[in-house]
């Protein structure tokens, strides 16, 4: 499992390392605690010369995105990614008030949560009219299994929704070294880009089950 954060980490890095924005908005289809040990451990796989990585629940996202808007030079985290945690659904809509056109999905690689992942990326697709998805697992099983599970959800989506599904980087090495189950190379997934978030349309926050602060 930590070798697959080390792995993921190392292509988030490559995909969000960029001067627009650190932030990442992340729909979880998994438990919220699952999703943050496995960020925890990408975390802890970050080299010293990469970008910290923090996850942040909304009221710290508020912060973030005023100090950011005003310009002020010390802004928190201003050398971190920003990890933001949320229902997928609200999340998919505020992507595309941003005029974004792609989020990013956290997963279980496991069979029997296949289908309701299936039924609810189809879900947002016809809500939200985002189609395409960067996939990040936080469960690994065997490479060939995961590759199965994964190409098997990947192809109903495209065939079925017409929606993309691309994994972010691969948990695992297989047989020939590759790291990315669904094919794509690095190159490719480096084109996988992200808006500039605004925070235009973000959902407002609610006075009871966010305690604030940032979440390590």
């Amino acid at each position: 499992m930590f070798d697959a954060a080390v792995d993921q980490a190392a292509g988030l890095r490559r995909l969000f390392r960029t001067e627009r924005s650190r932030l990442i908005p992340a729909g979880c289809l998994v438990p919220e605690a699952q999703a943050r040990v496995f960020i925890g451990q990408m975390a802890a796989a970050a080299g010293p010369e990469d970008a910290h990585i923090r996850v942040v629940d909304r009221r710290a996202l508020h912060q973030w995105l005023r100090h950011t808007h005003a310009g002020e030079a010390d802004v928190p985290g201003e050398e971190e990614l920003l990890f933001w945690l949320d229902d997928p659904v609200e999340m998919a809509r505020w992507v595309h008030a941003q005029a974004g056109d792609r989020l990013l999905l956290i997963l279980s690689h496991r069979r029997d949560a296949m289908m309701a992942q299936y039924a609810k990326i189809k879900h947002i697709a016809a809500t939200t009219g985002i189609r395409r998805f960067g996939v990040l697992f936080v469960d690994v099983e065997q490479v060939a299994r995961g590759r199965e599970n994964f190409l098997n959800l990947a192809g109903c989506a495209r065939r079925f929704l017409s929606v993309q599904l691309d994994v972010v980087v691969g948990s695992c090495r297989d047989e020939t070294g590759l790291r990315t189950w669904s094919g794509l190379s690095l190159a490719e997934l480096a084109q996988f880009q992200w808006s500039s978030w605004s925070g235009a349309g973000m959902p407002a926050l609610e006075e009871n089950g966010f305690s604030g602060g940032v979440a390590h």
